[in-house]
């Protein structure tokens, strides 16, 4: 071989090496290692009387008061609600609490009855909102009483339901989007309810072609009282006003956030720590993560726009948010849809308004669904649950190590 040639292949060599090396640096600045480390286990395994394979919701909360944190979980492809009961750090028991009223499209817990246990709604596919109940112990094999919310208007299907005390009164109200009929409904009782028919409903917001899917509250102006978030992947993200309890059901007036189309899930927590309920969304065709900064008077219309992440060629749907390495900074956790199906940590770093790191959970090869944290393993730890829609471990938890 001549020299010519020698130095030929040496150069093709270094080069290859080269470029490995640039784009391990780029992969490395894209996805920093954690010094937090995850276990993943099952709290209920595949059932064949169950379709688990689509859209899963999950909620958490100690539905038996007996100081463990359980868990409630549904699905999209489904119109079972099933109870997960933890019996101590490793085991969990899962039995259906309801089925029968339309699949189910997002759920929401709170001691609304009054009986200081936690009683469950959910948002179904056929237009139903449902009350779940909860017996004397839900810990036995008694069922949740089920009943039904009038709706404030003809609704073939709800696809988000919140929980909130909107008035500073009696009981929290319930809050529900229809993005087939374009409303916002709110429900509302005076008492401690036993059955959905305690509750009135009422008209929000009538969102005309908007197609807004998914809710999130917080004091958006600071007044005092609670508001309403909706973000539609058509419409961008808008707020809608609590005025206060002289005006609950009427008509909230409606304000902008943002244009951007393609968004699909928020969260609303105060980002950059002045005192001011920002606004997080995931935009799963792009892969982006943004937030929106709340410059103090929202009324306006203006929020400043950040990008937080580019996740892509993954696509992030489910958000939440917690402390997780405990730094006094509030984290973002994102899952992604299908095929990766993978878990991000967001992780601030200096300046809120510039891009977060990037550290990587898990990539479990399904659809994420909701990510609620609470202390799942007795550690006092901040883990999470969540369901992965199609797997053969639809229902699990990721507890810190």
């Amino acid at each position: 071989m001549s020299d010519a040639c020698r130095m030929g292949k040496f150069t093709k060599m270094f080069l290859l090496v080269l470029i490995l090396v640039v784009a391990g640096c780029a992969l490395n600045l894209m996805i920093e290692p954690g010094n937090v480390t995850w276990t993943q286990r099952t709290i209920m395994p595949q059932r064949l009387d169950v379709n688990t394979s689509q859209g899963g919701y999950i909620i958490l909360n100690d539905f038996d008061l007996n100081g463990l944190t359980d868990a409630a979980s549904a699905f999209a492809s489904d119109d079972a609600v099933f109870l997960h009961i933890r019996r101590d750090n490793q085991i969990w028991t899962s039995r259906i609490i309801s089925s029968g009223n339309g699949t189910i499209q997002s759920l929401a817990s709170a001691d609304l009855a009054g009986s200081a246990q936690p009683d469950i709604v959910a948002a179904t596919g056929s237009g139903n909102i449902l009350l779940l109940v909860a017996p004397a112990f839900s810990n036995t094999n008694e069922p949740f009483e089920t009943s039904v919310f009038d709706n404030p208007a003809l609704v073939t299907r709800w696809t988000d339901v919140k929980i909130a005390q909107l008035d500073l009164t009696a009981g929290p109200e319930i809050v529900a989007v229809s993005p087939t009929s374009n409303i916002i409904g709110l429900w509302r009782t005076t008492s401690r309810p036993r059955t959905a028919k305690d509750y009135q409903a009422f008209l929000a917001a009538n969102l005309p072609n908007a197609n807004f899917e998914r809710l999130s509250m917080g004091d958006i102006d600071n007044n005092g009282f609670t508001d309403i978030v909706a973000v539609s992947p058509t419409g961008g993200v808008i707020w809608l006003e609590n005025r206060g309890p002289a005006n609950i059901i009427d008509s909230w007036q409606v304000f902008t956030v943002t244009n951007r189309q393609g968004f699909t899930r928020i969260v609303t927590f105060d980002v950059d720590q002045d005192g001011q309920i920002d606004v997080v969304c995931s935009n799963p065709t792009t892969g982006e993560v943004f937030w929106y900064e709340n410059l103090g008077n929202p009324k306006a219309n203006r929020w400043n726009e950040h990008l937080m992440a580019d996740l892509s060629p993954s696509q992030p749907d489910a958000l939440s948010f917690a402390d997780i390495d405990e730094n006094g900074r509030t984290d973002v956790v994102v899952g992604t849809e299908a095929p990766d199906g993978t878990i991000f940590w967001l992780r601030p770093q200096g300046e809120v308004r510039q891009l977060w790191q990037i550290r990587l959970i898990s990539t479990t090869g399904f659809e994420v669904g909701e990510l609620p944290f609470g202390d799942l393993d007795g550690r006092n730890g901040i883990d999470f649950a969540t369901t992965l829609a199609g797997s053969a471990a639809p229902v699990v938890v990721f507890t810190q190590n």
